[in-house]
């Protein structure tokens, strides 16, 4: 009895050694905390992986709302990606009336890190770019914000600012944080692509998949193994029977 209790400790130990390794695989570098209640409930998604070179995990969603536009220009909403990683507020008025215009289509998409320019020198992006739009109904022509917008970004590890691209230059935007809930507030006066932001250090530091895929490897190997061990346990515990 003690050999075969002994076996299923270590196979429950295996299960879990790969548990932790599927986790570290599907999670950013950083500090995390494991079955203790800490790490967040629903996992970042992001546009791809920043460092495996196949697809893994949920894929970052995009977001659209139509806003009517009414006699002082467009209604107010908001319009939060699927996913709710990225949230755009509008006010009242926050967009300009349009003749012959119904409405006013914000449009919200997720983008790749490798798809914009690199972060200036002694910064590092956390998470998802997303590029904001926003287009007349039924006209298609594009909409310029008359108002301040709020812009709220999650981040998957650390994050201080919101930084926004114009003219291919990235510029940082006055930020609120709240990391507890690892979010950032901004409220930008034009539309474009935006990414959450830090200076570089520690919870950053470039890491290559090919860790990652051996871990994952030793840890299925070290599963089969005790399995085995343990179905060979209960068969020498069967053997030596009366």
């Amino acid at each position: 009895m003690p050999r075969r209790a002994g076996g299923r400790w270590l196979l429950w130990g295996a299960v879990v050694a790969l548990v932790y390794v599927v986790i570290w695989l599907s999670a950013p570098p950083g500090p995390a905390i494991l079955l203790d209640g800490l790490l967040p409930g629903e996992p970042y998604r992001r546009a791809r992986h920043p460092w495996l070179p196949f697809p893994f995990g949920q894929p970052a969603l995009s977001g659209v709302a139509s806003l009517p536009l009414e006699a002082g220009g467009a209604a107010p909403g908001s319009v939060p990606t699927g996913d709710g990683q990225a949230v755009v507020v509008v006010p009242r008025g926050g967009f300009p009336g349009q003749p012959g215009g119904a409405s006013v289509v914000v449009t919200i998409a997720p983008l790749h890190l490798r798809s914009v320019p690199p972060p200036p020198p002694g910064v590092v992006f956390d998470g998802n770019a997303y590029r904001v739009e926003a287009r007349y109904d039924p006209s298609g022509l594009p909409a310029a914000p008359a108002r301040r917008l709020t812009l709220v970004l999650s981040y998957p590890v650390h994050a201080e600012e919101v930084m926004t691209l114009a003219g291919g230059v990235w510029t940082p935007l006055p930020t609120t944080v709240f990391p507890v809930v690892q979010k950032l507030f901004a409220e930008p006066v034009a539309l474009g692509v935006f990414v959450a932001a830090s200076p570089a250090g520690r919870f950053h530091q470039p890491q290559p998949w090919w860790p990652y895929a051996a871990a994952g490897g030793a840890a299925v190997a070290a599963a089969v193994a005790a399995w085995w061990a343990a179905a060979r346990l209960r068969g020498l515990t069967a053997e030596g029977r009366p």
